[in-house]
């Protein structure tokens, strides 16, 4: 994948998939379930179809929506984002 283009910078990056590693093993926490590493339920925030409530298929849209805010609000930045947010 070319750098530089709109997946590379949400996905296909070396650096971003030990990011999107980490926010699918802390949605696997919340949810109690093996999710997978999906860049289309990921990064277009579609519900995973193993989540089987409303309530949770809205959580895990919430909860993609903020890792995607994350990338974004740091994507100038040398360091890449984490889990927990901004770092300074």
């Amino acid at each position: 994948m070319k750098t530089g283009t709109l997946t590379h910078c949400f996905w296909s990056c070396r650096k971003l998939q030990m990011y999107w590693s980490n926010v699918l093993s802390e949605m696997e926490k919340i949810f109690g379930l093996k999710l997978g590493m999906d860049p289309v339920s990921l990064i277009l925030g579609l519900p995973n179809q193993r989540l089987t409530s409303k309530h949770n298929k809205r959580l895990y849209c919430i909860l993609t929506y903020a890792a995607r805010m994350n990338i974004l609000l740091q994507w100038i930045n040398v360091r890449v984002p984490t889990v927990k947010g901004r770092q300074g």
